[in-house]
């Protein structure tokens, strides 16, 4: 019996979700957000998730840009670039939210935590050391010490 392969023609598209949003001053490019409230003049709400606290969990997405001081650019998934101060992705490894609100790929540690527990979350797969694909899981873990 032969088997006969055949190579796809298909394309492929990256597909991205973003929105614009209101934000906080102190929320950064690459800070993983989470809405925290109502939309304001068409304009999700969101603000940085804090992986000590359970009520700024879960994140939803990530800001790709700023607008100006208080509006961002949020990215819920998709393949996404990733700022210069995220240096330790390696391609093909999980991403997960840092204490500083960042992806990286290395899980907190709940030992590190000054609350004695913390939200594990995964959120996407590093693509390549800049490059993420951002896909936030919702189930979440909560960890103490």
């Amino acid at each position: 019996m032969a088997v006969i392969l055949r190579q796809s023609s298909a394309t492929t598209v990256k597909t991205t979700r973003t929105f614009k949003a209101n934000c906080l001053q102190t929320d950064e490019v690459g800070n993983m957000v989470r809405i925290s409230g109502s939309s304001t003049a068409s304009l999700y709400t969101v603000s940085s998730v804090d992986i000590t606290s359970p009520d700024t969990m879960p994140a939803v997405g990530i800001i790709i840009e700023k607008l100006t001081a208080t509006t961002c650019v949020v990215q819920m998934y998709g393949p996404a670039s990733v700022p210069g101060d995220i240096t330790d992705l390696q391609p093909g490894k999980r991403c997960f939210v840092g204490y500083n609100s960042k992806p990286t790929i290395v899980p907190p540690s709940v030992a590190d935590s000054p609350t004695g527990k913390m939200m594990l979350q995964i959120v996407g797969i590093a693509l390549d050391d800049d490059e993420m694909e951002i896909m936030p899981n919702m189930s979440i873990v909560q960890l103490r010490s």
